[in-house]
C-alpha cells in the first residue's frame, strides 16, 4: 500500500454567532508531503447545505484540487445560516492517484459546525472625563455611600451573559475587596431587545480620586452553556485569562433558561469550546471616578449702562432694572438624595465592540435605547446612508438596504464584518457586479485625503445573478490599517439577464459608499494605558495539533514610532516574522521592526522531530521599555503524522 501523504489540520472547524442572512469564512489547511508524487484531491462536504466551499463563480459543496509535491495551500470554508439555530457538516477529503493508479479512499473528515445569530451587547454610561467614558460616584446613597449607574442593552439576534467585576487598577488586574465595592447585579442574562440597569456602590469617598475600574465580560449565552460540559471542580482552562481564573462562568446566572439551549450543541471537543468562549468574550473598562461638581456660581451680569448725559458714581442707587435682575436671580441647584432617575436621564452611550473573527449583526433588533443614538455615529461629518431604489419608469427594479455603510471603531488587526442586502423588486432575474469606483481614502482634514494601497474593504461575492422576489446578502469586511478615518466608493451595476431582441441594453448604475474608522486603542483602553501596553499581541496561548501546522500572531503597535520587538521561541517551534509563509526558515529569535501604528503578522510553526507532546514558549520584549509578553506553545504530535514524514520504502 501507497503511505498517504496528505497532511492537513483535522481539527474542528466552528463558527461561532454568525447573523443570520450573513456569511462567514474559515480556512482548512491541506498539504501534500510527497516529495515527488502530485496529488489530486476531491473535497465534498456532507449533511448540510449552509456549509461551503468558497469557488469561483459561487461557493460549491465539492472542490477538486491539484497538490503538487511539497505544496500546501488554505482551503476556504464559508458558513451561510439562514435562522438563529446550530447547524453541523463534514468535510471529507479523498485522495487518488493520476490514471488510476491509486484507489480514491477517503483520507480525512473534519467535522464543521456553527449557529446563526449573535448577540450585541451596548453599555451606556453616566458620565466622561477627557472624552473617555467612565462611571461617575457623583450620587448620594445611604449612610454617606456613592452610587453610579449605568444601562446594558442586547440589540442581536441571541442572548447574552454579562458578568461585571470590581478591580484596583485600569489595567483590571487586581480585584476590588468586595467591601470596597459591590455591583447590583454583578451577572445575569439578557434576552434579545432588553435591557437592564446596573448599580455601583462603594464606602464614602471624599476628595476626588479614582476608585478603581469595573470590567464588563459579555457573549453569547450559548458559548456558556457550551462551557458547561466541563467537568465539575477541573483547574482553570490554559485559555483562561490570568485575571478571570476565580471567575465561575458555569455558575447560574439570574434570567437564564434551558430553552433552545440543548439544540445549539456544537459538538466541539470542551477544549475547543474554551478557547471559542475566551477569545469571543466581550470585554470593556470603564473607570470608576468620584467628580465632585465645583459649586454653581450666580451669573455676573454686566453693570449698567449710564444713561446720555448722566454720571454714574460709586454712590449712585442702582436703576430699576438691576434691582428686578437681582431678584431674578436662580439659586444654586441643591443635589437630592435619590439621582437614579436623573442620571439615566442623563446617559451617554458606549459601543461595546467584539474581538474574534466572530462578525456584527447584520440587521440589528430595532430596541428603545437608554440614553440616545450611540455616540460613534457621529465621528462622520456626513449622515449614515439610507434604503435606496432603483427604478425605470416609475418601476422600482432593485432596493439596497444602504447607499452609505459606516462602521464603527475597529482596533488594527480586528477585522469587522457588516452586510447590504439587495433585493429584486422586478419580475426578471437581475445581473449584477460591484467594484472599487476609487481607492480607499484616510481622510487627513477637512477635503484632504490620502490614498491606501491596501484592501481595506473587501466585498464578497463581487457579482451575481438575484431572481424576482430574492434578497442578497453582500458581505463587507472593514480592515483598518491605518487609525483614523477611512473611506472607499463602490459602483454597483445591474442589468437584466436576458436582452430583449433589438432593444438596447439597459444598466443601472448606483454609487455606495463604505466608511469606517480605525483604532490603535483596544475596548476599554484610553491613552495612559500606551504607556505601559504599547504593543498589542493578538494571542496569549497557541495549541498545536498536528505536524507542521502553522498559527499567526498580530502584532500591533500603537505608538507614533517604530518599535524594534525582540523574540525568542523555546521548544520545537520555529517562527517566521513576515507576511511570507511558504517559506520556513529555520528562526529560533531575532527581531521584527513594528510599524508605527500598524500591524504585523507573526507566524509560528510546529516542527517536531518526533511524536509526542511538546511544550514551549515564545517570548517578545522591547528594549527600550520593560514591555513584555509571553505567548504559551503546546503541541501534540501523533505516530500517524509522524508517519507521514517517513519516505516510502523502497522495494
Amino acid at each position: 500500500m501507497v503511505p498517504t501523504m496528505l497532511d492537513t489540520n483535522r481539527e474542528h472547524l466552528v463558527w461561532p454567532g454568525v447573523p443570520a442572512g450573513s456569511r462567514a469564512v474559515k480556512p482548512l489547511f491541506i498539504k501534500n508531503g510527497s516529495d515527488t508524487d502530485t496529488m489530486q484531491l476531491t473535497l465534498a462536504i456532507q449533511d448540510s447545505p449552509h456549509f461551503k466551499f468558497e469557488a469561483f463563480p459561487k461557493p460549491s459543496s465539492s472542490l477538486e484540487v491539484a497538490m503538487p509535491p511539497r505544496s500546501e495551500r488554505n482551503v476556504n470554508v464559508v458558513f451561510e445560516p439562514t435562522s438563529c439555530s446550530s447547524y453541523r457538516g463534514t468535510v471529507v477529503i479523498r485522495t487518488g492517484g493520476g490514471g488510476g493508479q491509486l484507489e480514491r479512499r477517503d483520507v480525512a473528515m473534519i467535522p464543521l459546525s456553527g449557529y446563526g445569530g449573535a448577540s450585541d451587547v451596548q453599555i451606556y454610561v453616566n458620565a466622561r472625563e477627557a472624552g473617555r467614558p467612565c462611571l461617575s460616584l457623583n450620587a448620594a446613597g445611604p449612610g454617606g455611600t456613592r452610587l453610579a449607574t449605568f444601562s446594558i442593552a442586547n440589540i442581536g439576534q441571541r442572548a447574552a451573559y454579562i458578568k461585571l467585576l470590581a478591580f484596583t487598577d485600569l489595567s483590571c488586574e487586581r480585584p476590588l475587596p468586595a467591601h470596597q465595592a459591590s455591583l447590583h447585579p454583578s451577572e445575569f442574562i439578557l434576552r434579545p431587545s432588553d435591557s437592564r440597569q446596573v448599580s455601583v456602590v462603594t464606602p464614602p469617598v471624599s476628595d476626588v480620586q479614582d476608585v478603581g475600574a469595573v470590567l464588563v465580560l459579555s457573549g453569547d449565552e450559548t458559548l456558556r452553556q457550551e462551557l458547561r460540559r466541563r467537568p465539575p471542580g477541573a483547574p482553570p482552562s490554559p485559555h483562561t485569562p490570568d485575571n478571570l481564573r476565580s471567575v465561575n462562568f458555569q455558575a447560574p446566572y439570574d434570567g437564564e433558561s434551558q430553552d433552545n439551549q440543548a439544540g445549539s450543541s456544537l459538538e466541539a471537543s470542551i477544549d475547543k469550546m474554551e478557547d471559542i468562549f475566551y477569545s469571543n468574550m466581550k470585554k470593556t473598562k470603564l473607570p470608576l471616578k468620584y467628580l465632585p461638581r465645583p459649586p454653581a456660581q450666580a451669573p455676573q451680569l454686566p453693570p449698567p449702562q449710564p444713561k446720555p448725559h448722566e454720571m454714574s458714581t460709586p454712590y449712585s442707587r442702582p436703576s430699576v432694572e438691576l434691582q428686578q435682575a437681582r431678584t431674578q436671580l436662580p439659586a444654586a441647584p441643591t443635589r437630592p438624595l435619590d439621582q437614579l432617575q436623573q442620571l439615566q436621564r442623563q446617559t451617554t452611550p458606549l459601543e461595546l465592540t467584539k474581538r474574534s473573527a466572530s462578525p456584527l449583526s447584520a440587521v440589528p433588533v430595532p430596541v428603545a435605547r437608554p440614553g440616545g443614538p450611540p455616540t460613534d455615529t457621529g465621528w462622520w461629518p456626513r449622515p449614515p446612508g439610507q434604503q435606496q431604489l432603483i427604478s425605470e419608469r416609475g418601476q422600482a427594479k432593485l432596493r439596497i438596504s444602504t447607499n452609505h455603510l459606516m462602521f464603527a471603531r475597529t482596533p488594527l488587526g480586528t477585522p469587522r464584518s457588516l452586510s447590504i442586502q439587495l433585493t429584486n423588486l422586478s419580475q426578471e432575474v437581475i445581473k449584477w457586479n460591484i467594484f472599487g469606483y476609487s481607492m480607499p481614502y484616510l481622510i487627513t482634514g477637512v477635503n484632504q485625503m490620502v490614498k491606501c494601497g491596501y484592501d481595506v474593504f473587501k466585498m464578497r461575492p463581487k457579482e451575481d445573478s438575484v431572481r424576482p422576489g430574492e434578497t442578497l446578502t453582500l458581505q463587507v469586511t472593514f480592515s483598518p490599517p491605518y487609525p483614523g478615518q477611512l473611506t472607499q466608493l463602490f459602483q454597483l451595476l445591474c442589468k437584466p439577464a436576458k436582452e430583449a431582441p433589438g432593444q438596447p441594453m439597459v444598466v443601472y448604475t448606483l454609487p455606495v459608499q463604505v466608511s469606517g474608522r480605525g483604532s490603535i486603542l483596544d475596548e476599554g483602553e484610553d491613552e495612559s494605558d500606551l504607556i505601559t501596553a504599547p504593543l498589542h499581541v493578538s494571542q496569549d496561548y497557541l495549541f498545536f495539533r498536528h505536524w507542521s501546522i502553522c498559527h499567526k500572531l498580530e502584532i500591533t503597535n500603537k505608538m507614533r514610532d517604530e518599535l524594534p520587538v525582540e523574540y525568542r521561541v523555546s521548544g520545537p517551534f520555529k517562527v517566521v516574522a513576515g507576511p511570507n509563509e511558504s517559506t520556513l526558515m529555520d528562526l529560533t529569535e531575532g527581531h521584527m521592526m513594528a510599524p508605527s501604528q500598524r500591524y504585523v503578522q507573526m507566524y509560528v510553526y510546529f516542527c517536531p522531530e518526533q511524536a509526542g507532546a511538546f511544550s514551549g514558549q515564545l517570548k517578545l520584549w522591547l528594549k527600550s521599555s520593560g514591555w513584555r509578553h509571553l505567548v504559551r506553545l503546546e503541541g501534540t504530535c501523533q505516530d500517524v503524522d509522524h508517519m507521514l514524514q517517513i519516505p516510502p520504502p523502497t522495494g
